[in-house]
């Protein structure tokens, strides 16, 4: 049972919060929004749950040009980052996935303990490390100042993914047509990870917008679905 002290933490929150003063695409849309993510969990969550993914299926792209499909990439869209100075200065660094079964490559943008900006790409040497190249520099150049919040962190994702994506369909315009299916598969899977937490901070943010509450009572008048404890 959630805690009548946790939901007026909840609507304190709210009522204090900035967001709620002014117009934004959210707040705007937070029906369409939250409409699109009904759709999308009726109609594939069943399939991305099923998504398998093969290393062998996948081709050897050496590192070189992963880089270089990356800068590319960057060049194209007149995104300012040249990756072999990243490199140079020790803030871009490689490493091998110490699982080499794992099914999910993965890097990590971070501050380090002189709170300088660095990047780790781990690689499997696939055409997916370009799309991690290009995943974790987005982040470099979008992390807030201080360390993330589980917002920031959602807003940086996103960025992070769209860009992603972009480079993948362009992919499917390349020799690497197939693995960029895979590729796109993959990525859906980890976006419908970050898509489960978005849900439910849209079904808060619609209640509070429509009842301008968060009890339980306000609850049932819009949601039938008796997860009121599971939102919270």
């Amino acid at each position: 049972m959630v805690s009548q002290e946790r939901i007026k933490d909840y609507k304190d929150w709210f009522e204090n919060l900035s967001f709620f003063s002014f117009n934004s695409f959210i707040l705007d849309e937070i029906e369409n929004l939250w409409n699109l993510l009904n759709y999308i969990y009726s109609n594939y969550l069943e399939v991305l749950k099923s998504v398998e993914f093969e290393k062998n299926d996948i081709s050897f792209v050496s590192l070189e040009e992963n880089i270089s499909m990356a800068q590319q990439f960057f060049d194209k869209y007149h995104i300012n980052i040249s990756i072999k100075d990243m490199i140079k200065a020790n803030i871009l660094t490689f490493k091998k996935i110490a699982d080499q079964n794992s099914k999910e490559t993965a890097g990590s943008s971070y501050y380090d303990g002189e709170k300088n900006k660095k990047i780790e790409v781990y690689l499997d040497d696939t055409i997916i490390d370009s799309g991690v190249i290009i995943h974790e520099i987005m982040h470099y150049l979008n992390q807030p100042e201080t360390e993330r919040s589980f917002v920031s962190d959602l807003l940086t994702e996103s960025v992070s993914y769209g860009i992603e994506f972009i480079y993948v369909e362009e992919l499917k315009k390349s020799p690497y047509y197939n693995e960029a299916e895979r590729f796109m598969k993959v990525a859906a899977r980890i976006i419908y990870r970050l898509m489960d937490k978005v849900y439910y901070i849209y079904k808060l943010i619609l209640l509070y917008k429509k009842e301008k509450d968060i009890s339980l009572e306000a609850y049932n008048k819009i949601f039938k679905d008796n997860n009121y404890e599971k939102m919270l």
